[in-house]
């Protein structure tokens, strides 16, 4: 099942216009093209196995570890096919050589498989994909007010742990 569509298909209007502007940084030429999301309720390589060269951009996040290990290929074949020549496959996976890989969030029954860059390079590489490219995320950094914030919090906490909290 495929629900898909336009603002005018419910995206609310600030929603369509964070995915106008995004879409505008990753590629000016797509800022012309009306956006299509789609929710996949089913197979995603049965979704995309009749969508040849459709997609100028497809992006997945945490998806790709949720594939089992049987049909990995097939799907990301299937991603492949859907892309039109030049278009952009955007994956976003939990990294299984960080720091926070063996923790209980991501070795879950959930969770099928868990890349790496030498595995998920390999596995884009044998489908086909030619441009290959790891981008890092930025460490968390608390703005002035998040931490005045936490400040408060532990202060007030603290007094009420004590039983010295102001009540009325």
């Amino acid at each position: 099942m495929v629900s898909g569509g336009l603002p005018e298909a419910g995206v609310p209007g600030t929603l369509w216009r964070l995915l106008r502007n995004r879409t505008q940084r990753l590629h000016p030429a797509w800022s012309e093209r009306p956006i299509q999301l789609y929710e996949i309720e089913d197979n995603i390589g049965n979704f995309l196995s009749d969508r040849k060269e459709q997609y100028d951009f497809i992006h997945l996040s945490h998806v790709i570890e949720h594939i089992p290990k049987y049909s990995l290929l097939w799907v990301v074949d299937a991603l492949y096919r859907a892309l039109k020549p030049g278009g952009v496959l955007m994956l976003r996976t939990p990294n299984m050589e960080g720091p926070c890989a063996n923790s209980s969030l991501y070795v879950t029954l959930a969770h099928e498989y868990g890349f790496c860059g030498s595995n998920l390079e390999s596995l884009l590489d044998i489908c086909g994909f030619d441009d290959v490219r790891f981008h890092g995320t930025t460490a968390f950094q608390p703005t002035l007010k998040q931490r005045g914030g936490a400040l408060l919090r532990r202060i007030f906490l603290r007094k009420a742990r004590s039983g010295t909290a102001c009540s009325e």
